[in-house]
């Protein structure tokens, strides 16, 4: 039943995030040269709509249209539609010309559009160019070239032409060092327009690829080199199903650079190391419990950060309930037009250790890169019930039914004879032996505890680093089965760098190779071991980044296995 539930909330949450009703209004170009055109769509998302009242296009000449188009695709199970009119305008006169919002009846709600503002230029006189000699460049873009570690960057290649290009060719990529990159699928594969120092051009974006910034500083994006196949003026397909014969135009992009910068300072308590844009909401399907009852939590969050840089955030804790360490029950990205977006599911088994009214109300806490700002938000508020249950909670609750299983039952008087009268007594003896051992077991464990909780939490850190490391190699190891190689090279590089960093508390913002070294440097550790750290970083971040093999994966793993174990035991 608990599944169930979890599953119709994701379902829910799902449709509501993928099936928002919209009217919006855009155009193919906000800038036209004079006597050219621009189209304006107005289009209805997800509901259905009547009485679509265009405004007056005032300044600008109709031309065409409305030209109407409708859709339906179900995508990942759900479900979406739009209807679209579509408008072409003439710009007669240099200026700039305000669309006013359009109107439609959609769910028994009006709804409008935005005003958009379309500015007329005038064009440079025509020149006495032939078509082999326009003007077309490509250009490397991205949408924030200020970004901190964990943002997602859109890095695009756009072309700008003004002529048919019947194809093209990237010779080379950049190798997008310090960064995790993913192709997604471009926005559209429709050309739009811009004007440029008077030109105007058509614009398509080749190539998208999503970079994830892993570490700070200032990367340059080198220029890349792309071949344009341009059709022959005058020339003629070649056969009934030829093309037209091209030439070729070599050209280069520009150099690009992108500045990672850290987080503000300070953090919020509660910060959850995620960063982007976040939704989250929350679910208490048991808001009646007994203190024998756990009460149970799930949150549900989707952004476009990097899912790799947070983890389950905290909840805050609250006098008479027991916090466990929270489950992750799904933890995907999923590839979309424009980006990729993380979806996580978290599951928080909560114990009351008290009766009385309690009100749960989860919370999540990311950098918005919008607002350049810590923001919380907040899901929904349960009031949980807790009433005494049928096992008698106390402190000392453990060593009471502890002693009473092992204290012997009182038997009934009974004559016993001399011979039997010289052992009666052993079992009593034992009883008591044992319970005694209990009790002494008891002790230490809770002397344990004690000393484990005076110990400094970086010494803790410490102490344990190895363990979380091994561990985190075994999951490479899984991937190294399954001939997952980047998930592989990306888990061998984080075990290294979380090792290091909880042996040698390093800062997260100092795990670089550069970084690490000077700190291993300055903490006396044999040049030997630095060397075997920076050669395995290195080749993991070249099949990370650079798409690079860097040798077998069962060498790199045995290898980080013996150098944590080396250091371990230094």
């Amino acid at each position: 039943m608990k599944h169930i539930i979890i599953i119709l909330s994701l379902l829910f949450f799902s449709v509501h995030l993928g099936a928002q009703v919209s009217f919006t209004a855009t155009v193919d170009a906000k800038q036209i040269v004079q006597n050219s055109t621009v189209n304006i769509t107005f289009k209805l998302e997800n509901a259905k709509g009547k009485g679509f009242t265009p405004p007056k296009f005032q300044g600008l000449e109709l031309v065409g249209g409305p030209s109407t188009s409708q859709s339906t695709q179900i995508i990942n199970g759900r479900s979406s539609s739009s209807v679209s009119y579509t408008y072409s305008l003439l710009g007669i006169k240099v200026g700039k010309y305000t669309i006013k919002p359009a109107r439609i009846q959609a769910n028994n709600k009006p709804l409008r559009t935005k005003p958009i503002v379309i500015e007329v230029v005038k064009g440079k006189a025509a020149n006495s160019l032939s078509a082999a000699d326009k003007n077309n460049f490509v250009r490397i873009e991205v949408n924030d070239s200020t970004a901190v570690v964990g943002q997602q960057v859109v890095l695009e290649y756009v072309l700008y032409f003004q002529q048919d290009i019947n194809g093209y060719d990237i010779l080379n990529e950049g190798e997008y060092e310090g960064f995790f990159a993913s192709a997604i699928r471009t926005k559209n594969n429709t050309v739009s327009r811009k004007i440029i120092d008077g030109e105007e051009f058509y614009v398509k974006a080749l190539k998208s690829v999503v970079l994830f910034p892993q570490r700070t500083g200032i990367y340059e994006i080198d220029p890349v080199i792309v071949d344009l196949a341009i059709p022959i003026p005058g020339q003629k397909p070649r056969g009934i199903f030829g093309r037209t014969p091209t030439r070729k135009k070599r050209i280069s992009t520009n150099k690009l650079t992108i500045n990672v910068e850290n987080l503000p300072k300070p953090e919020p308590e509660f910060f959850s190391g995620a960063v982007g844009r976040y939704q989250m909401s929350s679910q208490t399907p048991k808001t009646n419990v007994t203190t024998d009852e756990a009460i149970l939590v799930t949150m549900d969050i989707v952004g476009n950060g990097d899912g790799k840089t947070f983890s389950a955030p905290a909840l805050p804790p609250m006098d008479g309930l027991e916090y466990y360490e929270p489950n992750i029950l799904k933890d995907e990205d999923i590839t979309q037009v424009g980006g990729i977006y993380n979806k996580k599911s978290i599951e928080y088994l909560i114990v009351p250790k008290q009766i009385g009214s309690y009100i749960i109300r989860p919370e999540f806490t990311y950098y918005n890169t919008d607002s350049n700002s810590y923001q919380t938000i907040f899901g929904r508020k349960a009031r949980v019930k807790v009433t005494q249950g049928d096992r008698s909670i106390t402190e000392d609750d453990r060593d009471i039914a502890l002693g009473g299983e092992l204290a012997p039952k009182k038997m009934q008087s009974a004559t016993i004879s001399g011979h039997m009268s010289r052992y009666a007594h052993w079992p009593l003896y034992g009883g008591f032996g044992v319970f005694a051992m209990g009790l002494i077991g008891i002790f230490i464990k809770k002397r344990q505890l004690e000393i484990e909780a005076g110990i400094d939490p970086e010494e803790r850190r410490r102490r344990q680093a190895k363990e979380m490391a091994v561990k985190q190699l075994a999951k490479a190891k899984s991937f190294m089965q399954s001939d997952g190689k980047r998930a592989f090279y990306t888990e061998v590089s984080a075990a290294m760098n979380g090792f290091l960093g909880d042996k040698y508390q390093i800062p997260n913002t100092d795990l670089d190779k550069l970084k690490v070294k000077k700190h291993l440097e300055d903490r006396n550790v044999d040049p030997l071991y630095i060397t075997r750290y920076i050669e395995l970083l290195t080749k993991s971040e070249m099949a990370i980044f650079a798409g690079q093999a860097a040798g077998d994966m069962k060498s790199i793993y045995d290898e980080s296995i013996s150098l944590i174990q080396d250091l371990a035991d230094v």
